[in-house]
């Protein structure tokens, strides 16, 4: 059984690395989430899996806007669910994956199911995140022609929301793969432009053999956008937090593109 994780901040590029997997043949399930104002070509997230991240979250009086590292709590039927979904999919596939940028806070949890469990993580700098989940709370605001929402409006109410969750997500991405080098592969948002050599990655990683040919066209660079103006952070500290965990994503990523470990038979994808 090979699985792998597809995680990383939110609105760092998951959803296209998603994308980019899953037309190069990776299974990530059978029923996910689709397009929406945030992701007009679709999230690519397993409702299945979304929903026990969702309630752990709720359970531990969090929503996805989660700002400082936390132990969940894991309710007993929680659990359950979760080793039934990891036995079920592993039953009729000998390799699968799935994607949510929840996953990063939950590693751990998923570890325990799964031992030998590979993640392929993502990051973008934290400018250009923080500027696109105000900008996407802001259109749900728009669409929703209500100024009440409280999570959509939460990033004008909370100085600093989206630097501290850019933060709390990266922090815990690095520390899972930091520690699970063998397992992991770290990409910056600007790999995916160059789409084949995501999936060329994996198989030199793992072994896993991908479709790199149908991945060459998929990176749409015009559904994408930078900070159209500097992003602030009030807080020096965070501010220096950011600049520290920045530095290291970028030394993790050289680290582990460095290393070579090629397995010696490959697991195929396709037949």
């Amino acid at each position: 059984m090979t699985v792998l994780a597809l995680t990383g901040c939110h609105r760092s590029g998951t959803s296209a690395l998603a994308r980019l997997l899953k037309s190069s043949s990776l299974d990530i399930g059978d029923h996910l989430i689709g397009s929406g104002i945030g992701n007009t070509d679709g999230h690519y997230e397993d409702l299945e899996i979304v929903s026990i991240h969702n309630t752990i979250l709720n359970d531990n009086g969090r929503s996805w806007q989660v700002e400082r590292e936390f132990v969940p709590y894991v309710a007993s039927d929680i659990w359950q669910e979760m080793k039934s979904l990891v036995s079920r999919r592993s039953r009729s596939k000998p390799i699968w994956g799935f994607k949510d940028p929840r996953t990063c806070l939950f590693l751990g949890l998923w570890q325990h199911l799964i031992p030998d469990l590979k993640t392929v993580g993502i990051f973008r700098p934290a400018a250009d995140v923080i500027w696109s989940m105000e900008r996407r709370s802001y259109l749900d605001l728009q669409a929703e022609r209500r100024v009440d929402d409280l999570e959509s409006s939460n990033f004008w109410t909370k100085p600093d929301l989206g630097a501290r969750v850019w933060t709390t997500h990266n922090k815990a991405l690095l520390r899972w793969q930091s520690s699970h080098r063998e397992q992991s592969v770290l990409l910056a948002f600007e790999d995916l432009a160059n789409g084949p050599t995501v999936p060329a990655e994996l198989t030199r990683r793992w072994g896993i053999e991908l479709d790199t040919e149908a991945t060459a066209d998929i990176w749409d660079s015009t559904a994408t956008s930078l900070a159209s103006e500097p992003v602030v952070v009030h807080d020096d500290q965070l501010r220096v937090e950011i600049e520290g965990v920045s530095r290291a994503l970028e030394e993790l990523r050289a680290e582990l593109r460095a290393h070579t470990s090629p397995t010696k038979a490959s697991v195929g994808v396709r037949q």
